[in-house]
């Protein structure tokens, strides 16, 4: 009788363990996504910006382009809406 109380005191303990190491490890996964999804954000921001920048910087030297072969400057806003996709031709 004694040795049966001792084991199921033994399995409660175990099971006691093994659910405090389950919410441990939840509580760990949580902030990972938190640290994920904190860093996706920032980076996704980054990347926007860089593509913005890209996207200045290539109409600035298709401009410059235009300029030294001298066309009209009104041709220029329509070669840029052409590239983007926005007029057809």
């Amino acid at each position: 009788m004694a040795d049966a109380l001792v084991r199921s005191q033994e399995i409660e303990q175990r099971q006691a363990a093994l659910e405090r190491k389950r919410s441990a490890l939840e509580a760990q996964i949580n902030v990972l996504k938190m640290d994920f999804a904190a860093e996706e954000l920032e980076l996704e921001r980054i990347i926007r910006q860089e593509q913005s920048r890209e996207k200045q910087l290539e109409l600035e030297r298709d401009t410059m382009n235009r300029i030294r072969l001298g066309e009209p400057e009104q041709t220029i806003p329509l070669a840029a809406a052409m590239r983007a996709g926005d007029a057809k031709r």
